[in-house]
């Protein structure tokens, strides 16, 4: 089974371990990957495990400037379009 979706950043203080799709892992964690360079909001993002390496800082860096300019009113959940 494949399950696809785009790298999705959430904030730390929703109770999000992993993701599971039909008893497999679909995607890795990183913790406190992210964090509002204004108020200092934590956030951590999903990678789905098929995610190339190398696209990785491309996406952290889009979803960083996502959460610097919502500071004041950041979003529980950001996901990169598609």
């Amino acid at each position: 089974m494949s399950v696809r979706f785009n790298p999705i950043a959430y904030g730390e203080w929703l109770s999000m371990n992993e993701l599971e799709a039909a008893g497999m892992s679909v995607g890795k964690i990183i913790r406190s990957a992210i964090r509002c360079s204004s108020c200092g909001s934590p956030y951590a993002l999903l990678i789905p495990l098929s995610l190339p390496e190398d696209e990785l800082p491309t996406s952290r860096r889009h979803l960083q400037q996502l959460i610097n300019d919502a500071c004041g009113n950041h979003s529980p959940i950001l996901q990169l379009g598609a």
